[in-house]
C-alpha cells in the first residue's frame, strides 16, 4: 500500500487511488481498515509516505523511529496493556456496544487511537482520499446453536471421500503436484456429506457476500465437550448467492454494523487454534436470510478458513487486472514455491505435501478445501502451462538479485461453484511474491544496520538478514498464539490464554515497511532477469492503461 501511494500515475494521482478494490484476509485487514476509516489524517500520514524508501539512507536510528501518525507504529504496540483495557470495558460497556471480547482488543490496539469509534458505523465515517473500496474475507462457521462445537465435524465424512479422491488422480503437471480437473469433484463430495464445511465470504462497508450458491447443509449430531451434550440442528438451504444489507443481518440488538465488529469477525482466528479459550471465543452472528424467507443466527469469523489472501472475492468481482501479494514462511526455500500460500492452487494442482497432511485433524480443513475450491484459472490458458512460466520468471528474477513479480496475461477464469464464480471471463494476474530480502536491496544497505554474526555473511543463501534482529524480514513471526494475563482484581492469575500477541519489534517492522515500498518503486518500469529478458513489465504499463 505504501509504495502505491507513493509512485504517481500520469494525472499525478497516487496509484493506490487507482484501484477499484484491495481485498485482505485475516491479519491484513488491521492495514486496510486503518487506511479505510482513520479520523483525522490523510493516506500519505497513515502510510509514511514522506519516510525514507532508498534503502541506502537506512540507519540505525531510523529503523528504531516509526512515525506515531503511521498506521505502522500500531504494530508494535504492547498488546498487554489492552489486553486489560479490553476486559474491563467488557465488564462495564458489554451491554451498550455489544463488542466480543477480541474485537474489543483490536479496536484498543487499531481502530481507538485513529479515532474510529466502538460503535462507527462502517457504511458511513470512510475517508474521502480512501478511494478503493475494501474486501473483507470472512468465513460462516455454521448456525449459533452450534458454536463452537461445530469445528469439530467439519470434513469428518469428507476427509475420507477426498483422500480417496485424490488417491485416484494419477496425471500431474509437475512434480510433487496432482493436478485437479476442476471444482466439481469436491463440490459433489462435499454435497454427498451434506455440506459441513466453513463457506466463504466477504465484506464491503455496506453489505455481505456469500458467493456460493443452491445447497442445503445437514449437520450430524454434536457432541459439545463444553456442556456434555449432543447438539443437533435444523438444515437451511440458499438457492442463490446471499448479497445483503449488513444491517439487515445485524441482530437488531446490536444496532448498526460496526467497524469494530468488521474487524472482529474478519481477523478473528482463534477457532483456528488447537484449544480455544472460552475467555475471548465469543460468537460474532449475523441473521443470514435462507431459501426458505427466515434467516438463521450464524457465526463468523476469519476467513483463513477458506482463502489465505483474498483473491476469490476480487475473481468473484470479475476485476480484469489483479495485483496478488504472496507472503510465504520464513526460511522457505526460494526455489520451493508450492506452499499454500502460493499461486498453484490457482490453477488447479495439489501439492503432494498437503494429501499427505490430511490425516492430521487440526490441519485438514484448511489443506482439504484450499487446492480444489481455490481453482479459479485454466493452467493451459494461451496454450502454455502458466505455472511453468511462472515459475522460470521467478527464478530468472530471483538470480538476478530482483524483487520476485510477474504478470500472467489473459487468463481464463473457470467455473468455481464455492465462489459462485461462472467461469468464461479472462484476468491479468500480477504476482508479488514477498520471501527474503532482494539482492539489489540488501547490497545498498549500510552493513552496520545489520550486522551479521561473526563468521556469516550479511545475508544467508536465501536472501534473508543473518543479523538476529532483521533475520526473518520480510517474513516476520508476526503472531504468537498464547499470552499469559496476570490481573488479580479480574480473579485472572497468571493465566495463559489463547489471546494472540500481534507485537512485532520496531527495526524488523521498519525495514520490513521500506522493503515492502521500495519493492514496487523499483519495479515501477519493469524487471529483468538474469537472462537479460524482461520478465515483468512494471507497474505503470498496468495503471497507463487504466
Amino acid at each position: 500500500m505504501r509504495g502505491f501511494q507513493m509512485k504517481k500515475t500520469k494525472d499525478g494521482s497516487p496509484s493506490i487511488d487507482k484501484f477499484a478494490y484491495i481485498a485482505a484476509l485475516s491479519g491484513g485487514n488491521f492495514p486496510l481498515i486503518m487506511y479505510k476509516y482513520a479520523k483525522d489524517t490523510t493516506s500519505s500520514l497513515l502510510l509514511d509516505v514522506d519516510g525514507i524508501n532508498d534503502p541506502s539512507e537506512i540507519t540505525s536510528e531510523e529503523l528504531e523511529n516509526i512515525p506515531e501518525t503511521s498506521m505502522f507504529a500500531r504494530f508494535i504496540v504492547p498488546t498487554i496493556g489492552h489486553i486489560v483495557m479490553a476486559v474491563v470495558e467488557s465488564i462495564y460497556f458489554g451491554d451498550d456496544d455489544h463488542l466480543t471480547l477480541f474485537a474489543r482488543l483490536l479496536h484498543s490496539v487499531f481502530l481507538e487511537p485513529f479515532g474510529i469509534g466502538a460503535k462507527d458505523a462502517t457504511n458511513q465515517n470512510q475517508r474521502e482520499d480512501a478511494k478503493p473500496t475494501p474486501l473483507v474475507m470472512t468465513s460462516m462457521l455454521g448456525p449459533k446453536e452450534l458454536y463452537p462445537a461445530v469445528g469439530s465435524i467439519w470434513n469428518k465424512r469428507l476427509s475420507t471421500e477426498v483422500t480417496a479422491a485424490l488417491d485416484s488422480l494419477k496425471e500431474t503437471a509437475l512434480p510433487g503436484q496432482n493436478v485437479v480437473p476442476d471444482t466439481d469433484f469436491l463440490w459433489n463430495l462435499t454435497k454427498m456429506t451434506d455440506f459441513q464445511i466453513p463457506i466463504g465470504a466477504y465484506i464491503t462497508p455496506d453489505e455481505i457476500n456469500i458467493p456460493m450458491a443452491n445447497y442445503t447443509v445437514k449437520y450430524d449430531p454434536i457432541f459439545d465437550p463444553s456442556d456434555n451434550q449432543t447438539k443437533t440442528a435444523e438444515p437451511f438451504s440458499f438457492d442463490e448467492s446471499v448479497s445483503a444489507s449488513l444491517n439487515d443481518v445485524q441482530p437488531a440488538s446490536e444496532g448498526p454494523f460496526s467497524i469494530a465488529k468488521m474487524l472482529g469477525m474478519a481477523a478473528n482466528l482463534l477457532p483456528l487454534t488447537p484449544a480455544i479459550g472460552t475467555e475471548l471465543d465469543e460468537e460474532m452472528v449475523l441473521d443470514i436470510p435462507t431459501a426458505d424467507g427466515n434467516s438463521r443466527s450464524m457465526v463468523f469469523a476469519d476467513g483463513g478458513f477458506n482463502d489465505p489472501n483474498g483473491l476469490p472475492a476480487l475473481v468473484h468481482k470479475k476485476v480484469r487486472k489483479i495485483i496478488s501479494t504472496h507472503y510465504l514462511s520464513f526460511d522457505e526455500k526460494i526455489f520451493n514455491l508450492m506452499g499454500w500460500t502460493s499461486i498453484v492452487p490457482l490453477f488447479g494442482m495439489v501439492p503432494d505435501s498437503w494429501i499427505e497432511l490430511l490425516s492430521d485433524p487440526i490441519r485438514r480443513v484448511s489443506y482439504q478445501l484450499y487446492a480444489p475450491a481455490r481453482h479459479f484459472f485454466d493452467l493451459h490458458s494461451n496454450g502454455e502451462n502458466q505455472i511453468v512460466k511462472w515459475l522460470d520468471r521467478m527464478n530468472s528474477l530471483y538470480m538476478a538479485g530482483e524483487p520476485l513479480i510477474t504478470t500472467l496475461k489473459d487468463l481464463d477464469v473457470v467455473e468455481n461453484k464455492f465462489w459462485g464464480i461462472e467461469g468464461g471471463y479472462k484476468v491479468d494476474l500480477t504476482t508479488i511474491v514477498m520471501i527474503g530480502v532482494p539482492r539489489k536491496f540488501s547490497e545498498k544497505v549500510n552493513p552496520d544496520v545489520a550486522p551479521p554474526p561473526p563468521g556469516k555473511n550479511f545475508t544467508n543463501a536465501f536472501g534473508f538478514f543473518n543479523n538476529e534482529e532483521l533475520k526473518t524480514v520480510p517474513n516476520m513471526e508476526h503472531l504468537s498464539l498464547e499470552t499469559i494475563i496476570d490481573i488479580p482484581l479480574l480473579g485472572i492469575k497468571n493465566k495463559t490464554l489463547p489471546i494472540p500477541s500481534m507485537t512485532l519489534q520496531a527495526k524488523e517492522t521498519r525495514m520490513s515497511e521500506i522493503l515492502s515500498s521500495w519493492t514496487v518503486t523499483h519495479a515501477w518500469d519493469g524487471l529483468v532477469g538474469h537472462d537479460g529478458e524482461m520478465k515483468f513489465e512494471g507497474f505503470a504499463e498496468i495503471f497507463d492503461e487504466l
